[in-house]
């Protein structure tokens, strides 16, 4: 790492940029612990409130945990920082979510088709459960149903025995979180979401690659017609920003 002092001391821009560059280079290993503030400030030749500002922007933006009484520490994996890098996207704006959506709609079609072709009965139990899951949860226990919405389409990018779009999936899980929150939150669509899940899971069942595919793209287009509305009524300022779990007045469902 370049440990040549940051002249401009009223900013931690230098300092930011000279860490995010250490932490993708390797310098700095994912889950590895930074040094302390004053060994950063020491190196830098820069007050320690400045090294704060920048390990602040760097939790911000999700590269780095501040862990109160233990240090800060690099997040554990390139998924983790992707992750949050896509929850903060689906939070700008309507055309952002846009794109978003039909980036999702690329790759989970795909799998769909694929898990209709390799689908084993394991497999198949698997999804069963979860689907029952929903059925169960639904209008009831919306966590729940959360929960097993989301490990739904985990499971079925598991099914499409390709790794690299299972990965793809899994780098982008809080993400698929904040989607299935956000899709439901105002909408109350876990009985229409349970619904398009049975679709997707009769097809695949069935060995139907096409009608597999066809249900996964109908079930995003409708769950990111949602998320789209919501997004575009927030930024035209007709509809309140999503609320903590612990603020929400109505429970949380799943897409």
């Amino acid at each position: 790492m370049d440990w040549t002092p940051i002249r401009r001391t009223s900013i931690s821009d230098e300092i930011t940029d000279r860490l995010v560059t250490s932490i993708m280079s390797g310098h700095f290993a994912f889950g590895e612990k930074l040094p302390p503030e004053r060994e950063l400030a020491s190196w830098l030749k820069v007050g320690r409130p400045t090294v704060r500002e920048a390990i602040r922007t760097l939790s911000v933006i999700g590269l780095v945990e501040v862990r109160p009484g233990a240090g800060t520490y690099v997040v554990h994996s390139h998924a983790d920082f992707i992750s949050k890098a896509f929850s903060w996207a689906v939070l700008l704006d309507a055309q952002t979510t846009r794109e978003v959506v039909e980036a999702r709609t690329a790759i989970e079609t795909e799998i769909a088709w694929l898990a209709a072709e390799r689908a084993t009965p394991a497999d198949l139990d698997r999804l069963q459960t979860l689907v029952g899951n929903m059925e169960e949860s639904c209008d009831r226990d919306e966590e729940a149903f959360a929960q097993a919405d989301l490990e739904f389409h985990i499971t079925l990018a598991e099914t499409s025995k390709n790794t690299t779009l299972s990965r793809l999936l899994a780098a982008i899980r809080s993400l698929l979180r904040q989607w299935i929150q956000r899709a439901l939150t105002q909408h109350h669509a876990s009985r229409s979401a349970l619904e398009q899940h049975r679709a997707i899971l009769s097809a695949v069942r069935a060995g139907d690659p096409a009608a597999a595919q066809e249900a996964m793209r109908h079930h995003l287009r409708e769950m990111g017609r949602l998320i789209t509305e919501d997004i575009g009524a927030r930024s035209d300022g007709t509809a309140p920003m999503l609320r903590k779990p612990s603020e929400a007045a109505v429970p949380r469902s799943g897409t």
